[in-house]
């Protein structure tokens, strides 16, 4: 049977719903499909439902805080920001996880407008004028690490890597060959 990846996909994520896990549902499919490698990789890619209840705090003030950039961004004009951030919305919204890792990116985009208000804010001004600037700069880089750290921490918490290992069998004739083998860690 050959392998349709949407197909495959469509299945992970009904089974995930379930709460099955990922080790399970790789072993189902791959005696289905044959497809070792890439029905392993689809299945990594997506969160397990009890990935997504541990985590679920940290997803939403992920979501919050890339608002709240996009928000920050819009106020100093930062299109090229924005452009970053918006599709990280979308993907963490829709727990595209394999996706979380740009969102450094975007992060880094939240810290060029936060150093230019701390720079602005050293040039000399009114000291309530000063005070908002300063807090501006300092919120702008805040969001921006955060993000950067929650993105990767999310990543790697929501969709582990499987281990491969290649395991010793004997095939119909008797004859010791190895297998490879895939595990997933939740």
């Amino acid at each position: 049977m050959t392998i349709d990846n949407k197909q495959i996909k469509k299945l992970a994520q009904e089974k995930i719903k379930l709460g099955v896990s990922k080790q399970a549902i790789y072993e189902e499919l791959n005696q289905e499909f044959h497809g070792g490698l890439k029905i392993a990789s689809i299945i990594q890619s997506q969160p397990s439902a009890r990935a997504l209840t541990k985590y679920k705090f940290l997803h939403i003030l992920f979501l919050v805080l890339l608002s709240i950039l996009i928000l920050l961004l819009v106020l100093s004009q930062s299109f090229v920001g924005i452009i970053w951030t918006a599709p990280m919305i979308y993907f963490a919204a829709t727990h595209k996880a394999r996706y979380y890792g740009w969102a450094c990116i975007a992060g880094l985009y939240g810290l060029f407008p936060g150093i230019q208000q701390l720079l602005v804010s050293a040039e000399g001004m009114e000291t309530i004028r000063f005070i908002i600037v300063l807090l501006i700069g300092i919120l702008f880089i805040a969001v921006s690490f955060t993000i950067a750290f929650l993105g990767f921490y999310l990543r790697s918490k929501l969709t582990p890597s499987f281990i491969e290992k290649k395991e010793l069998y004997k095939d119909d004739v008797g004859n010791s060959r190895f297998r490879l083998v895939f595990e997933f860690k939740d």
